[in-house]
């Protein structure tokens, strides 16, 4: 069976790391063990910047952030941005969408696609 190549957005991987046992934390799971998650540097840097913000010390403790920001850049494939996207409303978007638009072909899943492939 060929992986598929996947993106999630920013927000499936912090509620996944905030909120263990959830639908995100499950998808991040099943994409990290059966198929290839993609994500750029900038989008890496995101993430990054927003676990180490304070305001999660109430939800897990440093390490605990910083070793997962280490397990996805180890099961990550980090893929370069080939393509400059503007028409974003959020500019934060803008990473991902140029993921999708890059020479990878991207399976992307909406949540209830990834509930029932949970679910099988």
């Amino acid at each position: 069976m060929t992986k598929k190549r996947i993106v999630l957005d920013t927000n499936i991987l912090i509620s996944g790391l905030v909120l263990s046992s959830s639908k995100p934390q499950q998808i991040f799971d099943y994409v990290t063990e059966n198929q290839i998650l993609l994500i750029s540097e900038a989008t890496f840097a995101e993430i990054f910047q927003t676990f180490i913000r304070p305001k999660f010390d109430k939800y897990l403790s440093i390490e605990k952030r910083l070793a997962f920001i280490a397990t996805l850049r180890q099961k990550a494939e980090i893929i370069d941005i080939l393509e400059v996207i503007t028409d974003c409303r959020d500019p934060k978007d803008i990473a991902l969408r140029a993921i999708q638009n890059s020479k990878f072909k991207i399976q992307k899943y909406a949540m209830t696609e990834f509930q029932t492939l949970l679910m099988s």
